[in-house]
């Protein structure tokens, strides 16, 4: 069981059986009356949302917002995502692993409340049962949403079956060349929502035939930076794709791959200027801002001071910081007053 599963099973134990069974038929009604101090409120469109759903929490009035989605499914795997965010916050050891991460548990905490949300929404039973003993792969994903049992959305399914999976890898949610939702397994780095592949990606091509498998796909960030590669299943289901990707070598749905080694283990990074080296230096890694880090020595694109705004002074055509051109005029202030 993953760290971020066995967090999120703490904050289950915090509530009953029967709050639990409430929270999975009507998070979006039942929230705020199970958890005293929260508040809930669903809006239409929600804008600069931080999460990897489409809500918000704030911490300080511990405010839940949601934005509806078309499935129930979904806005209800959003609402119990964010409750997830206050219970975490709350739960005195949980919030200690937090804070003894570098990144103060950013990620972790994205985990635990997927994991959380998940949980709740999807029994446990349901998930023995449609993987009957045997390695996840897409077409369980597939299954399990389709499930009788299960109430938890597409996003739910595969943060569920992501919790199975050994190794490194991702179980995906998409929709044409988009990344919808990513559940990361292991140490692999989670791609943000929305994020586009290229247009002769595996997972594309998967779209158009239906289902696919390959043993050499990678990944790109929204950063531009590539993922080592994964062996890979996608299937199709209605309008969208699930897809497993895995770094194991005997495959879940067949087959044996050699394990990855030179170029093919590594994350494929971007160039970025590294003002500490004076030199271009590849980036394969972000901070939390989504800047690059370089990968000799550590400097982040976070610490450049941004950039000053210029301007051209009509009368002695230098360029000079736009600041020094009283009132927004095109003249600076040295000539200003010739």
């Amino acid at each position: 069981m993953s760290e971020a599963q066995q967090l999120a099973e703490m904050l289950c134990a915090e509530f009953t059986d029967q709050e639990l069974l409430t929270l999975r038929d009507d998070p979006i009604g039942e929230i705020p009356r199970v958890v005293p101090g929260v508040t809930l409120e669903e809006r239409r469109q929600i804008a600069g949302f931080d999460c990897s759903v489409s809500g918000s929490y704030v911490q300080a009035t511990r405010s839940i917002t949601v934005q509806t989605a078309l499935s129930i499914r979904r806005t209800k795997f959003t609402a119990l995502h964010e409750l997830g965010h206050d219970q975490a916050r709350r739960h005195a050891k949980v919030a200690a692993t937090f804070v003894r991460r570098s990144d103060n548990g950013k990620r972790l905490e994205e985990k635990v409340a997927d994991a959380f949300a998940a949980t709740i929404l999807i029994p446990e039973a349901s998930v023995v049962d449609v993987l009957a003993g045997r390695e996840p792969t897409a077409d369980t994903v597939v299954s399990l949403f389709r499930h009788e049992d299960v109430a938890g959305s597409r996003e739910a399914c595969c943060v569920r079956i992501a919790q199975k999976m050994r190794g490194n890898g991702y179980v995906l949610l998409c929709q044409h060349d988009r990344i919808q939702f990513c559940a990361p397994v292991g140490s692999a780095m989670p791609v943000r929502r929305q994020t586009r592949q290229a247009p002769d990606h595996f997972l594309v091509r998967g779209a158009g035939r239906g289902r696919g498998t390959s043993t050499r796909v990678r990944l790109t960030h929204h950063s531009g930076v590539q993922t080592p590669e994964f062996a890979a299943q996608a299937v199709r289901d209605g309008d969208y794709v699930f897809a497993v990707l895995t770094d194991a070598t005997t495959l879940p749905w067949g087959g044996w791959r050699p394990p990855p080694t030179g170029e093919a283990a590594r994350p494929q990074g971007a160039e970025i200027w590294c003002d500490d080296c004076d030199d271009s230096r590849e980036s394969w890694q972000r901070c939390d801002n989504g800047h690059g880090i370089c990968s000799t020595c550590g400097w982040c694109e976070c610490n450049r001071p941004p950039p000053v705004r210029e301007k051209t002074c009509t009368e002695c055509w230098q360029t000079k910081a736009a600041h020094l051109f009283p009132g927004g005029g095109d003249t600076c202030e040295e000539h200003e007053h010739h």
